[in-house]
């Protein structure tokens, strides 16, 4: 009996694919209403419906007759729908496209289902739309059938949630559908059977850990393997599971998407030439795009441009950052020394200094007694350059001398000024910044990937794309190292390379960015076309860029990059064999097993033959054996021969990751010690000791070993000796550890320095638990004490505090090279660490090293308070010039005019009755009525005039204003106050004009600058203070390190668990904090005769002027007489 099949399909979108089989008669199909009330569901968004009748040669009639059901019920929808009838035609492959938001399609079997879906492709990834197939199906192979169907769909047109029916036959009521992502045994994908609605429609938010290709490939920074050490330990970085144990933003983004989604990623690396891959001009695709456009792999988690790419076939999810492409160009040379004497004056001056110079010579030939051009040429040359001679001038020989002398000062003053400017700042010739500066510098490009931007259709880009050649090798390394090409590179990559790879030891950039840029470019990742993961990806994708993760991930791995880069060093290892006869156990197993544990990770290695004149044949014969073994652990070498003489060099040829010392005996070598030849780097692998020794030709298979941080009886240092099988077992037996020092006595230089090293803690913190015990610190507070009480708990040492008593107790380096202060303790090694902060600068010595930065301080200047403003002047302040004129103005005019409308005419009664009646003074007089509209406007005038002295008067009582205070450099300079200070030359390398003409400012000082900037008023002061208005330059403050130290990793790794746990700020903010209650208390002070002065002048001055009209009274009437 043929039997009737309803088959409902789900697209992406969660729009429907209904697939419907028929059998011999479309009245005996079950179509209840329980099954079109899921179909209205699924129909429910789609607004228009398209309906396809897949017909063969026989059933032709069934087919439409049931068709005509369908429709019928699709009516009931409220969409609108279209019919479309379509027959199979051999050997024709095409395409059926439809934008509407639905689609049914109709068969008749399965069996032409399987022709058209071989032929015709009738379903589109993410595709809108339902589809109905009719076939004829049997009940025992239904399920096997049915299957088969549903998974066919899924793997070549990614369909899914699938809902199949067959209310023609004996499984009329069973509706059946596929889920993808159900694992049954060891496989993917179910497809199950229920008389119910099926459960609810698959969501892409949860893929059961689905196996997913991924394509990624290592990338710095973006995809990098191990992570940064800062990260490790950050709780956000700690599982990278999800990632597959990559980092970097684009592992991260994968990582967030697996574990959002719930996938699991299959890492399909590319080792392509190009990895990113583009589209040959054969159409070809390389590369991971050609895994994405093949579908090898569901998503490509490396972030590329967002551009076309020359293919219809991928399509990218929502951006997640920007950047843009640049010109890499080579880093313009340093400004010779020498030069500085030309570039000091420009060619005008010069030219004018020289014509001054021609004028002297011949005045001065017209002016003394002689006239002898060569000796007057002489004189005057002399004068100039400072070259005594003897001469008695006359008076207007003195006069032109001195114009001479004044004109020298200037002139020589610049020329010296320049030359100390060139010596204390790294000056540069123009660098390219433009790229019509890049094609006029006849550089060419060398880079194989102009392609990007070449939509850039200007004739300087075309002019430019003339000088790209390809390459085989790094072009950066090209630019950095040869010097001699220009590339194309994303900044953000120059960002990070520059200062971590492309930079001289002295920190000087080998590579310059041209700053006309050719493009900013969004970078995204892409899918396969149509990828039935892109909605979902999108989302995730979408809320990680809104939520600011992308750009924290990136800015965390850069930071973390420079500063790993800052304090990486070589940490050698060090195993140095003592021989004494040419029968040496070299052949032992359990020997070379030990070392090929401990040479593990380093290579290549240097082998160091020590030669004292006798034996060399010896100890080279022995060497060959030890490199012929060392050899087959893949190791490569270096290879370098001392002789003890006076020629002998106290420095290593190669400083490599691991050294190997051979030598005759141990008298030699120590005297190669004693005459401090450098065998190899203070620092050893891991903050360990590694340092062995062996004498093979005597010692057997002994190991020794010297653990310096065991205590025995009362002296530290023990020597070990142990079987190569011991060490074997037990490896961290021959490793001395610095992550605990066992109590050992550590020297350390610390001074007391308000607020940083303080001896006396406010009451408030001493009951704070975290500040109760100072022991470790030796009872001094502050943020250095405390941080240096962190390394003391941390790593298990006691703390031998060394103060220094200097006058500048951080120390310098003398001119004579003798380096005072702490700086001297450190760098001669009396201590091992000094615990004052302070600024990462280059202090003209090798033998420190810093520690990793913790805290960051200003550089500013310090100038007097400026002067409060006398209350005597707010009477003249509460009215502008203008105001006052007009005011008298206005005083003069009332009493004109009171003259006149006055009842007798004296001028004198005039004048006095205006002025008691302006100022308040009772006067008796009857007014009539013109008299009284005028002296009522007076009262209003005199009303507001008064009232607002009186408010000024007011103001100046409950108010203390200031004159002007300095607040930028130029002000400083205008106000030409001498700078105290003897640090100037940390903010020397500025060459800015203002800081130029501030240099010339500069004094020593005897006493403590501040207190002659507060107390005297009369000069300004370089300073520390995080809160003043111009902000001159800011320095790293950290700790620092004899140069080699073995502490320096450890000490480094201490200080970044303190930074990223806000440790440092909390323990400053703690002092500060309290230390500012201690002076916060308020006291009322009574108003001063400082604060009443105006009073009183007012009264001086009344009193002076009566007295001075009273004398010109008496001598008027004197005069009368």
């Amino acid at each position: 009996m043929s039997n009737f099949l309803i088959v409902n399909l789900v697209v992406v979108q969660a729009h429907q694919l209904l697939f419907l089989e028929i059998g011999q008669h479309p009245s005996n199909c079950h179509l209840d209403s329980d099954a079109w009330s899921i179909n209205q569901k699924h129909f429910s968004p789609s607004s228009s419906v398209a309906v396809r009748l897949l017909q063969t040669e026989q059933y032709r009639d069934e087919v439409r007759e049931f068709s005509t059901r369908i429709l019928h019920k699709l009516s009931t929808f409220g969409s609108s729908f279209s019919i479309e009838e379509q027959f199979l035609a051999k050997n024709r492959t095409t395409t059926i496209s439809d934008d509407l938001s639905g689609f049914v399609i109709i068969v008749w079997t399965l069996d032409v289902l399987e022709d058209f879906l071989d032929q015709v492709v009738l379903l589109q990834r993410r595709a809108k739309g339902t589809i109905f197939i009719l076939s004829h199906q049997h009940c025992h192979t239904a399920q096997t059938d049915l299957d088969h169907i549903l998974r066919r769909l899924w793997t070549q047109f990614s369909t899914f949630n699938i809902i199949l029916q067959t209310p023609c036959s004996c499984n009329g009521t069973k509706i059946y559908t596929f889920l993808p992502f159900e694992r049954v045994d060891h496989s993917w994908g179910k497809t199950l059977s229920t008389n119910t609605q099926p459960k609810p429609l698959l969501k892409f938010h949860d893929l059961n850990q689905f196996p997913l290709q991924i394509s990624m490939f290592s990338r710095y920074p973006y995809v990098i393997k191990p992570l940064p050490k800062a990260l490790k330990a950050n709780p956000i970085y700690s599982d990278l599971s999800h990632s597959k144990g990559f980092g970097g933003v684009d592992a991260f983004i994968l990582g967030a998407l697996a574990k959002r989604l719930n996938f699991d990623p299959q890492i399909v690396e590319n080792f392509d030439e190009e990895p990113f891959g583009r589209i040959l001009s054969n159409g070809t695709a390389v590369g991971s795009l050609a895994d994405v456009v093949g579908r090898k792999v569901e998503f490509s988690s490396n972030g590329r441009f967002l551009k076309d790419y020359g293919t219809g076939e991928i399509e990218f999810v929502s951006a997640h950052d920007s950047d843009q492409l640049c010109m890499a160009v080579p880093k313009a040379f340093k400004v010779p020394v020498w030069k500085t004497l030309l570039n000091c004056f420009s060619t005008a001056s010069w030219c004018a200094i020289g014509a001054v110079c021609i004028v002297c010579i011949a005045f001065w030939n017209l002016i003394r007694p002689s006239r002898n051009i060569s000796q007057a040429l002489w004189e005057v040359f002399a004068y100039f350059a400072g070259v005594p001679f003897k001469l008695n001038p006359s008076y207007s020989q003195f006069l032109f001398l001195t114009s001479c002398l004044i004109f020298n000062l200037i002139i020589f003053g610049i020329i010296e000024g320049s030359f100390f400017t060139s010596f204390t700042t790294t000056t540069f010739y123009q660098d390219i910044d433009t790229l019509e500066d890049l094609y006029e510098s006849g550089l060419p490009i060398a880079t194989n990937f102009w392609f990007l931007v070449e939509d850039d259709k200007s004739d300087l880009m075309a002019r430019l794309k003339q000088r790209v050649v390809g390459t085989e090798h790094d072009p950066l390394d090209l630019v950095a190292f040869h010097g001699n090409v220009a590339t194309l590179a994303r900044k953000q990559d120059l960002e990070l390379l520059i200062p971590t790879k492309y930079s001289d030891k002295s920190g000087t950039p080998l590579i310059h960015t041209v700053s006309e840029c050719h493009t900013t470019v969004l970078l995204a990742d892409i899918l396969p076309k149509d990828s039935v993961y892109y909605d979902a990806f999108n989302w995730v994708v979408v809320g990680l860029f809104e939520g600011g993760f992308t750009s924290k991930w990136y800015r965390d791995i850069i930071d973390s990059l420079v500063v790993e880069d800052s304090v990486a060093s070589y940490r050698p290892d060090f195993a140095p064999f003592i021989q004494k006869s040419t029968d040496c156990k070299v052949e032992d197993d359990d020997l070379w097993s030990l070392y090929q544990m401990y040479f593990e990770s380093s290579s290549p290695l240097t082998v160091t033959m020590l030669q004292e004149g006798k034996h060399f044949l010896e100890v080279r014969k022995f060497t060959e054996g030890i490199i012929h073994k060392l050899g087959t652990f893949d190791h490569t070498f270096l290879v370098q021969e001392k002789f003890l003489g006076n020629n002998c060099t106290n420095t290593t040829e190669y400083s490599t990751p691991g050294q190997v010392v051979t030598v005759w005996s141990a008298n030699v070598l120590k005297e190669f010690l004693d005459r401090q030849v450098l065998l190899f780097p203070h620092r050893a692998k891991l903050g360990a000791l590694y340092v062995i020794a062996q004498a093979p030709c005597c010692g057997g298979t002994k190991i020794y070993v010297h653990l310096p941080f065991k205590r025995v009886e009362n002296s530290w240092g023990a020597t070990l000796s142990l079987d190569a099988s011991q060490v074997l077992d037990n490896f961290e037996v021959i490793t001395t550890s610095v992550h605990n020092l066992n109590q050992f006595p550590l020297k350390v230089s610390m001074f007391p320095r308000y607020p940083y090293v303080i001896k006396s803690l406010h009451r408030s913190l001493r009951t704070n638990p975290i500040y109760s015990n100072l022991t470790l610190s030796k009872g001094f507070g502050g943020l250095d004490a405390l941080i240096l009480r962190s390394y003391a708990e941390h790593l298990d040492f006691d703390p031998v505090v060394v103060d220094h008593k200097h006058k500048e107790p951080f120390g310098r380096v003398l001119p004579n090279g003798t380096i005072t202060g702490s700086l001297g303790d450190v760098a001669e090694r009396r201590v091992e660490v000094n615990c004052n902060g302070r600024f990462m600068l280059d202090y003209e010595t090798d033998a420190i090293e810093f520690t990793v930065p913790y805290d960051t301080d200003k550089f500013c200047m310090v100038v007097p308070k400026a002067l409060k403003v006398p209350t005597w002047r707010m009477l003249s302040n509460c009215f502008n010039v203008l105001s006052w004129l007009v005011i008298l103005c206005m005083c003069i005019t009332c009493t004109v005019f009171w003259y006149l409308i006055r009842p007798t005419r004296n001028v004198s009664k005039a004048i006095w009755e205006m002025y008691s009646y302006l100022v308040g003074i009772p006067v008796r007089f009857t007014p009539s009525l013109d008299q009284f509209v005028f002296l009522t406007s007076c009262m209003v005038f005199n009303v507001i005039i008064f009232g607002t002295i009186q408010g000024t008067f007011v103001t100046d009582f409950t108010t203390t204003l200031f004159y002007h205070d300095i607040n930028t450099l130029d002000e400083l300079y205008e106000s030409n106050l001498p700078i105290v200070t003897d640090f100037w030359y940390l903010v020397e390398d500025d060459n800015s004009e203002v800081m130029k003409k501030l240099a010339s400012r500069t004094v020593k000082t005897n006493g403590f600058p501040l207190y002659q900037v507060a107390h005297h008023r009369n000069a300004a002061t370089l300073d520390r203070k995080q809160d003043l208005d111009r902000l001159i330059k800011t320095k790293y403050t950290s700790k620092w390190y004899p140069t080699g130290s073995i502490f320096l990793d450890t000490f480094n790794e201490v200080i970044l668990d303190l930074v990223e746990g806000g440790f440092i700020s909390k323990w400053y903010n703690d002092v500060i904090s309290t230390l500012r209650k201690m002076t916060s208390t308020l006291d009322f002070t009574p108003a001063t005769l400082y604060d009443m002065q105006a009073a009183f002048r007012v009264i001086a001055v009344g009193c002076f002027g009566a007295i001075l009209v009273f004398l010109c009274e008496v001598v008027l009437k004197e005069m009368q007489k």
